[in-house]
């Protein structure tokens, strides 16, 4: 059965938050036009159409989410007792669906913050989450090596 807890509220979390996020951005900038806090470098744009960071494979990532989603699930079941690993497999399923939900709404992940390059919370989750599980990862090798 199903069990609701913390780590199922983040995953949703962060898809609710990107979603949001993705709308306020269509509502508050006409296309092309940007918010820099540094002039082509730092800020928030709205772009038309996949920006430069998003690859034009949506396909393949729309694949790579539904095979991905089910094996990060069966692994946040097999042990959430560690904050660290619920924590990291939240953020990657949250990041998997936000940019799962943008291919469905639009066709392609919606990137809006620029740093450099461009990308979203969806994107921001998935690379919090798998530094979050290699950090995790590296901890557990440690306390095998240590015993």
């Amino acid at each position: 059965m199903w069990d609701i807890n913390r780590y199922t509220v983040l995953s949703f979390g962060i898809l609710a938050a990107d979603q949001i996020l993705d709308l306020l951005i269509e509502l508050a900038l006409p296309i092309g036009a940007s918010v820099m806090f540094i002039p082509d470098w730092l800020g928030v744009m709205r772009f038309d159409g996949p920006s430069g960071g998003a690859l034009e494979t949506n396909g393949f990532f729309t694949l790579l989410a539904i095979v991905l989603i089910p094996i990060f699930l069966r692994w946040k079941m097999r042990d959430t007792s560690d904050a660290l690993y619920g924590v990291g497999i939240s953020s990657l399923i949250g990041g998997l669906l936000g940019n799962l939900a943008d291919g469905f709404r639009v066709g392609y992940p919606v990137d809006y913050f620029v740093m450099g390059r461009a990308f979203n919370l969806a994107d921001i989750a998935l690379l919090t989450g798998a530094s979050v599980m290699m950090y995790r990862l590296r901890r557990k090798d440690d306390r095998i090596k240590n015993n």
